[in-house]
């Protein structure tokens, strides 16, 4: 079964490195990227991605926090060979509601100079933090221009993807970090409301799951990814 990874806020796949690394020989991944120095909204990436899905092989969509509402907008097409979506630490509307929509003006490019800061690294890592992914996670955001981020941000502000997590046409899986404070356990309880059906899978870690805790993630993604191909 193939498992197509969809980047959080950089966009650019490098921070799938350590879950890659811990996938069995069995499990065939397929990584997009975003474009690093050209402003893209949720609707511009779906348009660009969905024509190059895999179209004869079946396959499970991942969606890491900034992906998930993009994994979303892409399974409404209810494209060929799709079997699953799992949403990674992920949520269908701003994670954090009491942030108005008119705040979006206030992002601009200089906060996201120079490479994340220790306390933006705490919060995303927590104590699983190595000089190994605070590696990547530099390595990843600077290859990125600022402009670029500060507009992702806005869009993950004013999104809502309620209605395609309603309609998505297969079995959905989210998993949660047990010590989230980028993305808080009440997106879950959110999308839980919206759709009860949704499999959910906890792991101890923070917001970066994929990054902290690959083994434990690469498991449980491949168990879900085999279960839907017996279906």
């Amino acid at each position: 079964m193939n498992i197509v990874l969809l980047p959080g806020l950089d966009g650019t796949g490098l921070l799938f490195e350590p879950l890659c690394q811990s996938f069995s020989t069995d499990a065939q991944t397929v990584i997009f990227d975003y474009p690093p120095d050209r402003e893209t909204t949720y609707d511009d990436l779906a348009e660009h991605i969905l024509p190059q899905l895999p179209k004869h092989e079946p396959y499970i969509l991942l969606g890491e926090s900034y992906g998930g509402p993009l994994s979303l907008k892409l399974a409404e097409n209810n494209p060929a060979g799709l079997r699953g979506l799992i949403l990674s630490a992920s949520f269908v509307t701003c994670p954090h509601g009491y942030i108005p929509a008119w705040s979006a003006n206030l992002i601009v490019p200089a906060m996201f100079y120079p490479a994340p800061s220790l306390a933006k690294l705490k919060s995303l890592v927590g104590r699983y933090s190595t000089p190994e992914i605070r590696a990547l996670i530099s390595r990843s955001l600077t290859t990125v221009a600022p402009a670029v981020v500060a507009s992702r941000v806005k869009e993950v502000i004013n999104i809502d993807v309620t209605r395609e997590l309603v309609a998505c046409p297969v079995p959905i899986m989210y998993i949660q970090a047990m010590h989230d404070y980028v993305v808080p356990s009440g997106n879950l309880e959110r999308i839980k409301e919206l759709r009860p059906d949704v499999e959910v899978a906890q792991i101890e870690a923070p917001h970066m799951i994929l990054q902290t805790q690959p083994l434990l993630a690469a498991e449980i993604i491949e168990k879900f990814a085999n279960a839907q191909e017996k279906i």
